[in-house]
C-alpha cells in the first residue's frame, strides 16, 4: 500500500539509499572515526552482493533489528548500506545511540575490507596495473618513496582551493587547506586532519 505510513527509520533509510544508489561508494577508514572502527566478523552468506532481506537479517543479529523493516520498506541493499559514510547518518539510524551507530559503521568498514580483500584475492594482477596508472612513471621509478601523489587541483575542484581558510563545523576549529592526497583534503588546524570528500562537504565552511 502506496499511502502507508513508512516504519520507523523508514524515511531516513530510503533518503540515504537512494542518495547513495546515485553517487559512487566512498570508502570508510578505521581511523575517520573516533573511537576507530573495527572489522567484525560477518556470516558467510553475507557480503557486499546482498540484497535487502539479507541486510534486514544480518542488522537483527548485530542487535539493530529496529532497522528490519525500515531496511525492507527502503529495498535497501548492502550496496546502498555500505553508502553510510558520515557519522551523523549513522546516528540517524540509531536514535542518536552512539554505541549503536558505532557498531553499524563497523559493520560498513567491515563490508568494504571483505570487498577488498576478496577483489585482490581475485586478481593481483589487475591491482598492480592499475596502480602503475594511478602513479605517475617518475615516482614509480622511484618506489623508495612515498607513492601518495599531491593534488592541489583536486582541492580546488572539491570547492577547498589551497590556503584557503576553512571551518570545522564540527570541531568550531579554523585550518588551512593544502591539497587532497589518497582521496583526502588535507587541512592543517595544526595538526594536520584528512577528510573524505563527502565528510569535507558536509563538515568544512570556507572562511570568506
Amino acid at each position: 500500500n502506496a499511502n502507508a505510513a513508512p516504519p520507523p527509520f523508514g524515511s531516513a533509510v530510503l533518503e540515504i539509499a537512494q542518495e547513495g544508489r546515485a553517487k559512487e561508494l566512498y570508502r570508510i577508514h578505521k581511523d575517520d572515526f573516533e573511537p576507530p572502527l573495527q572489522k567484525i566478523a560477518l556470516p558467510a552468506w553475507f557480503n557486499s552482493r546482498s540484497n535487502c532481506e539479507a541486510l534486514a537479517q544480518l542488522l537483527s543479529q548485530y542487535g539493530l533489528g529496529h532497522l528490519q523493516q525500515a531496511v525492507l520498506f527502503a529495498r535497501m541493499s548492502a550496496r546502498d548500506f555500505m553508502s553510510i559514510s558520515f557519522k551523523e547518518d549513522a546516528l540517524k539510524l540509531t536514535n542518536r545511540d552512539s554505541g549503536m551507530a558505532h557498531r553499524l559503521l563497523c559493520i560498513v568498514y567491515t563490508l568494504f575490507e571483505n570487498e577488498i580483500a576478496m577483489q585482490q584475492a581475485a586478481s593481483s594482477r589487475f591491482g598492480a596495473s592499475e596502480n602503475s596508472e594511478a602513479t605517475s612513471s617518475s615516482s614509480q621509478t622511484q618506489s623508495g618513496k612515498r607513492k601518495a601523489v599531491q593534488r592541489p587541483d583536486l582541492a580546488k575542484k572539491w570547492g577547498y582551493p589551497p590556503n584557503s581558510r576553512v571551518l570545522d563545523m564540527k570541531t568550531g576549529k579554523e585550518g588551512t587547506v593544502m591539497y587532497v592526497e589518497k582521496a583526502r583534503l588535507l587541512v592543517d588546524f595544526p595538526p594536520v586532519k584528512r577528510y573524505l570528500k563527502k565528510n569535507a562537504l558536509n563538515c568544512l565552511r570556507t572562511i570568506p
